[in-house]
């Protein structure tokens, strides 16, 4: 018996953003691919790639530059009500727990 597989339905946690391969697929309709992009910014070709699975606002500036939109468009669970990243480049390192100095009489 073959089995049909319908329309693809997304999850609600899924409606958040565009899918990674929607992006990529949203580039290269522009013309290029994220692995070109990221060289001619002059950035590693991984550097942009790395924005469609973990939030790198810098990195989410150029694709959304680059496709003429917002970010917040593009992955509004990053971004408040008013557009502002909701994070802003490296979390703060974890807080260290203080050594004992033995001080010798």
């Amino acid at each position: 018996m073959r089995r049909t597989v319908g329309p693809m339905r997304r999850q609600p946690a899924e409606l958040s953003g565009w899918h990674p391969e929607e992006i990529k697929a949203a580039i290269r309709m522009m013309g290029t691919s994220v692995e070109a992009l990221s060289v001619k910014k002059g950035k590693a070709k991984s550097y942009l790639r790395a924005a469609l699975v973990r939030r790198l606002y810098p990195a989410e500036q150029i694709i959304a530059e680059f496709l003429g939109i917002h970010p917040m468009q593009i992955w509004p669970d990053r971004y408040d009500a008013k557009g502002n990243p909701l994070h802003r480049g490296r979390a703060p390192a974890k807080r260290r727990r203080p050594t004992l100095r033995v001080v010798r009489s």
